[in-house]
């Protein structure tokens, strides 16, 4: 397989902020408003042999090479006021150049082996991922006076970054039937150790030259292990009634060292347990009811825990949080499914979620940031951190209706409740509760010659997390996307697409499909507390184009080494209990 990608992304954005002091007089206004340009191309390489021993046993070689570059460029106009009398006023034009490169080496090797008993299989497989990668950058400060003079030499700054990373996996899946039920176990262990150097430098005019920041730069390690061990046994009951039952043990370990300062953070959790239970009654032919439970956990990543402060933006540094926790989360829905003849159904989810230590955006003033100018000072900075709690509940409803024999919609309804809990982390917010909504409707309309058209359009209300997040699907509200500190705006957006199949067995086939037709799906929240109110704005990629072309050249039959799910990203193992 070969995948050669190449882009360019466009974007851009407005922040306003009032920052607030004790001193009203103190207080000022910042505006500050963003385009950006980001290109990067991206190659994978991938090669695999398989080899069939015999009528029960298979190996599997394979090897990725995947390698990308990415560069982007920013400008941010920036205009701070004062609250003092006289007011001052301060204005800024910011470059910022980056550039970024990685390379990864990914062996795998797999075995499967058949019993003689249908549906007994048993499987091992082994990845490793080595990657590295580096990265510069540069930003230029030019500052003017109210009259748009230019107020002195620009300040520079430069970033130079690189990194490395090992993670393998091993993991061994059995499954075999038991009377009329079906047994499946599993063990896997994942490692991952991580390093990271960031070196941050202001250039010295007196001295013509760059001159390294320590305080601002880190060297910074890690090393993740997750341990588990799973078990399900699925079975009916009579015609009408079927279950599954499924528990994972798991153990982990974090520890990060600030190598600069021989500071050590770790997480331990010697033993978890992650229960999961799925009950299916079928009332009529066509009409079901379901009930799930499951327990799952969501570690914090990489860039949310690294302690490195990010000040090539002065007006909004980011830092990660070291000593931030996995979220535990309890999920309870209730389905019902019914076809209702005719080509139309309904499927109907009552549901709920309750996450412990939840991780999310957090933005407060912090004291002694290192700023590129080597002194400590107090700023705004955008970091992460554990709420005590989240919860959410809604209705989900999901309808196909043919409206004729060449057109059908298919519609979804979202109504739900999200609560996160800062009681005693923001005392300016303590509990943030809303209602939302979520509805999206797409329409399928089937033409004569082979010409299809897809029509879809979305709208979500004011929400502390959108669609997939707050929802249902998907993780818990996704670290930052979730809004702890106030709310986001609502957003809406229609897309549509054209496809035509032609050739012998409609083998090939050309969609032209545009996102966002009338370029509204923009970000826009709203976040507040004690030292601070912000709104803020964000619009990427507006209104894309896409022309595809597919020519299938013959059929590929990969259930032979169907595996079940290997990702090597930082998942835990939590997906190990699915297909």
């Amino acid at each position: 397989g070969l995948n050669l990608h190449q882009r360019k992304s466009l974007s851009e954005g407005h922040t306003y902020r009032e920052n607030l002091y004790a001193n009203k007089l103190q207080n000022t206004i910042l505006n500050q408003s963003s385009n950006s340009t980001n290109t990067g191309q991206f190659l994978f390489g991938r090669i695999g042999f398989d080899y069939l021993m015999d009528n029960r046993n298979s190996f599997t070689l394979s090897m990725s090479l995947p390698n990308g570059e990415f560069n982007s460029s920013q400008v941010d106009n920036i205009h701070i006021d004062t609250m003092s009398s006289p007011v001052k006023t301060q204005d800024a034009i910011r470059t910022t150049i980056n550039k970024r490169n990685f390379k990864n080496f990914g062996p795998a090797l797999g075995y499967k082996h058949l019993f003689p008993k249908q549906g007994r299989e048993l499987t091992a497989d082994f990845n490793y991922n080595s990657s590295s990668n580096s990265g510069s950058g540069d930003y230029i400060t030019q500052y003017y006076d109210a009259g748009g003079s230019i107020l002195g030499d620009p300040a520079l700054q430069r970033l130079i970054s690189s990194g490395s990373n090992t993670f393998w996996t091993v993991q061994s899946d059995y499954t075999s039937p038991v009377g009329k039920g079906k047994f499946e176990a599993g063990l896997r262990a994942a490692v991952r150790d991580n390093k990271n150097v960031s070196e941050n430098s202001a250039f010295s005019y007196d001295l013509d030259k760059f001159i390294v920041i320590p305080s601002a730069s880190s060297n910074y390690t890690y090393t993740d292990q997750v341990y588990a061990a799973y078990s399900t046994y699925s079975n009916k009951l009579g015609e009408n009634f079927s279950y599954q039952l499924g528990l994972r043990a798991e153990s982990s370990r974090y520890k990060g060292t600030l190598l600069s300062t021989g500071q050590t953070f770790s997480n331990d959790y010697p033993i978890q347990f992650f229960p999961s239970l799925f009950i299916t009654r079928t009332l009529s032919p066509g009409q079901d009811l379901q009930l799930n439970y499951s327990r799952r956990i969501n570690r914090p990543n990489f860039w949310q825990q690294i302690p490195y402060y990010d000040v090539s933006d002065l007006l909004n540094i980011r830092v990660g949080n070291p000593a931030l926790k996995p979220e535990f989360t309890n999920s309870f829905e209730l389905n019902y499914s019914k076809s209702l003849g005719g080509g139309h159904s309904l499927l109907t989810s009552a549901y709920f979620k309750q996450t412990n230590n939840l991780i999310t955006g957090y933005q407060s003033r912090q004291y002694n940031v290192p700023l590129p100018d080597g002194k400590l000072d107090s700023a705004m900075v955008i970091s992460y951190i554990n709420a005590n709690s989240s919860r959410s509940y809604g209705l989900e409803i999901t309808s196909k209706n043919p409206l004729a024999k060449w057109a059908d919609v298919t519609t979804n309804l979202n109504f739900y409740n999200a609560r996160i809990d800062n009681s005693g982390l923001d005392s300016a917010i303590g509990i943030n509760d809303r209602w939302a909504f979520f509805g999206k409707m797409n329409f399928n309309f089937k033409l004569p010659a082979n010409f299809t058209i897809q029509l879809s359009g979305d709208y979500q209300s004011r929400t502390l997390v959108p669609q997939g997040g707050g929802g249902r699907r998907g993780g818990f509200f996704g670290g930052s996307s979730g809004a702890a500190q106030g709310y986001i705006n609502p957003n809406y957006g229609v897309d549509i697409a054209f496809r035509k199949e032609f050739m012998k067995d409609k083998r090939a086939a050309v969609t032209l499909s545009v996102n966002d037709i009338f370029k509204t799906r923009i970000y826009d929240s709203h976040s507040e507390n004690s030292v601070f109110i912000q709104d803020m704005w964000r619009k990427r990629d507006a209104q894309i184009f896409r022309l595809n072309f597919s020519y299938r050249f013959g059929k590929f039959d990969v259930s032979l080494f169907k595996r079940k799910n290997n990702r090597t990203g930082n998942e835990g193992g939590d997906d190990m209990m699915q297909q």
